[in-house]
């Protein structure tokens, strides 16, 4: 059996090309949009109006690609599918080997997941976390018992608030020492949010969700500002307006928050009962070396072979 320095190992290894796989995806998928949306005469000049039906019409020739790819069907009813069908499909299919790959990695990543002692100790039963998200925690923090305190998985995660502002709010003209003391990583973070928003959708923390959301607002309206969805006002006047989406990002945050903190706690948990039980195992294992110095100790110099009584001798005489 593996230690779980070994799986985190093995795990990040997987997460790792889990992502290599799927940057490559996004590639050709952007590259592919990139292309349309230039045919179609897509620029940062035009009205917002009009870039939305460009990229609608975009978004509906590929959709018509990936049908076309599934059933065989051409579409007639699309006119830049029509025009470009060649490159649209040609660069969908290039995209086939790698969503492959990408899922073998996964799968690979999961099969390790379920080995690890939190997963049966804990994991396995908190709805909406699932192996791969877990793994993704493990691909990104490694070994969680490395951690002193459940604040520091926190800041590698990047949900941590360093000097009274949260990671990833500084501003633009902050100084390097405060980015570098920050160490905040959008990548992760993205990782911990897309998780927060499985759980919202009707996970084991959704009861925290709800909680934490009703306390901000309350938090809110204690404070003089009126929650209302989000408009130029609330942008205009921070002090007196908030919009319905800040009350919600907060409440995710919190819930995240509540998440890795429980992780931390049934991680460590579970690695110490592992650890107790091999201890006990290996104590009940009796110990050969000593075993084999008492038997020698006890053993004659000589050996002696004795004969059973059933057994014996032949008569001379007789032969028998």
């Amino acid at each position: 059996m593996p230690t779980t320095d070994e799986l985190c190992h093995s795990i990040r290894a997987y997460h790792r090309e889990r992502l290599f796989w799927m940057d490559q995806r996004k590639r050709l998928a952007n590259a592919l949009g990139a292309f349309l949306r230039r045919a179609e005469g897509w620029n940062r000049d035009l009205p917002a109006k009009e870039q939305n039906a460009i990229l609608t019409r975009v978004s509906a020739a590929v959709k018509a690609g990936e049908r076309c790819i599934k059933t065989g069907e051409l579409p007639d009813d699309n006119d830049l599918f029509n025009k470009f069908d060649d490159l649209i499909i040609e660069s969908l299919r290039g995209r086939a080997p790698f969503e492959r790959m990408e899922h073998q990695a996964l799968l690979a990543m999961n099969r390790l997941v379920r080995k690890l002692p939190v997963w049966t100790a804990w994991g396995v039963d908190i709805k909406g976390l699932g192996e791969a998200s877990l793994g993704t925690i493990v691909g990104e923090a490694g070994n969680l018992s490395n951690f002193a305190t459940h604040s520091k998985l926190w800041k590698r995660m990047g949900l941590a608030v360093i000097d009274g502002v949260r990671q990833g709010g500084l501003k633009s003209n902050a100084s390097a020492e405060k980015w570098i003391a920050h160490g905040y990583s959008g990548q992760r973070r993205s990782f911990v949010f897309v998780i927060g928003e499985v759980m919202i959708r009707g996970g084991t923390y959704r009861a925290i969700y709800d909680s934490a959301k009703e306390f901000e607002r309350a938090k809110a309206v204690a404070a003089g500002k009126i929650v209302e969805p989000a408009s130029a006002r609330t942008k205009a006047d921070p002090e007196h307006f908030i919009s319905d989406g800040h009350i919600h990002k907060r409440a995710q945050r919190k819930m995240e928050k509540r998440l890795l903190r429980d992780l931390w706690r049934a991680w460590n948990a579970a690695e110490a009962r592992d650890e107790l039980s091999a201890n006990a195992a290996e104590d009940a294992v009796p110990d050969a070396a000593a075993d084999e110095a008492t038997a020698s100790k006890h053993m004659p110099s000589k050996a002696v072979t004795l004969m059973p009584d059933f057994v014996r001798t032949p008569s001379p005489q007789t032969g028998v």
